[in-house]
Formats: C-alpha cells, sequence, structure tokens
C-alpha cells in the first residue's frame, strides 16, 4: 500500500483510515511502498497526520504487527525525520542493492516470457548495455526499468507489425 492508501480526502478523516489499515494486518504485515511520499514538507498536512497515527498505531499494537517501510534511502531519510518517534520504534533497516545488469536481463526475460516476448540473443545483449548505462542514473527504476523496457519492446513490435 502507498499514500493513497493511507491519506484522506478530508481532515481528520486520514488518522482512521491509517487505525483501518492497521487493523486489517493485526496478525501479520502491514507494508507501505513509497513510504517517503508521506514526508511531503507541507506542515500540518494529511502526510503529516498519517505518519503521527502510524506512529501511535506501531506503538500501541508493537505486539500483534509488523510494519514494513519501502523506499530510496535519500527519501526514507526524510520520511525518518518526519517524527522523532519513527525512527526509534524501526528495529530493523535492510538496504537493498540494485539489481546488476545480468539479473535486470533475467527480471525482462521472465516478465517477457509471462506477456508472450521472447528475446533472442542480440537482443538480450542490447537490454544488457541499456541496463549497464541506466543504471548509473540518479533516478534509475531498478525492477520497474526492466518491466518499462519490455512494455516498451512489446508496444514497438506492434507498431511495427501495423506498419506504424
Amino acid at each position: 500500500m502507498g499514500r493513497s492508501d493511507l491519506v484522506a480526502k478530508y481532515v481528520g478523516w486520514t488518522a482512521k483510515t491509517v487505525q483501518e489499515k492497521f487493523k486489517a494486518a493485526m496478525g501479520g504485515v502491514l507494508f507501505i511502498d513509497e513510504a517517503y511520499a508521506l514526508a511531503d514538507d507541507r506542515g500540518g498536512s494529511f502526510g503529516d497526520e498519517a505518519i503521527n497515527t502510524i506512529v501511535q498505531e506501531m506503538e500501541n499494537r508493537r505486539e500483534d504487527l509488523v510494519v514494513i517501510f519501502a523506499g530510496y534511502p535519500e527519501e526514507m531519510e526524510r520520511f525518518l525525520d518526519k517524527n522523532p518517534g519513527l525512527r526509534s520504534r524501526i528495529a530493523f533497516h535492510v538496504p537493498f542493492a540494485d539489481y546488476s545488469a545480468e539479473e535486470l536481463c533475467d527480471i525482462a526475460m521472465l516478465i517477457g516470457r509471462q506477456k508472450g516476448v521472447s528475446f533472442s540473443a542480440d537482443a538480450v545483449e542490447k537490454l544488457y548495455t541499456v541496463f549497464e548505462v541506466a543504471r548509473l542514473q540518479p533516478d534509475f527504476g531498478n525492477g520497474r526499468y526492466a518491466r518499462n523496457a519490455v512494455e516498451q519492446a512489446k508496444m514497438n513490435m506492434a507498431s511495427r507489425e501495423k506498419g506504424f
């Protein structure tokens, strides 16, 4: 789940929305992807309300569920600084390295198979080169980049087949 699942449309509704998500996750895991999106730098905003409620719920329900926050390292630091009690309630920080170009090729081929696309050896070699360059970009999307590459290849194939 992400920001749109936690932040409500109206003032005062966000806390209730967050509490409902925590209640639904009881006995399990609450996974908040791109958690840094809650730290939107607008004081008193819905994001602040969500973060404050998350901290409270983490404390109140610490024996009953696991909360996992995911996001890019720099942005997550900004998120953790948003509430003084947040960082101290997170027991483990697990950094994940970006995929290698070879792993991205494997991901692309897997996604391709699922979408009915197969890659020649030359295409895989080209993908490898593209992934090597892409990994150097600051906004590199990792596995998402591989998925987007496959989707773009599929659209290109469709365009060629239709004569566009």
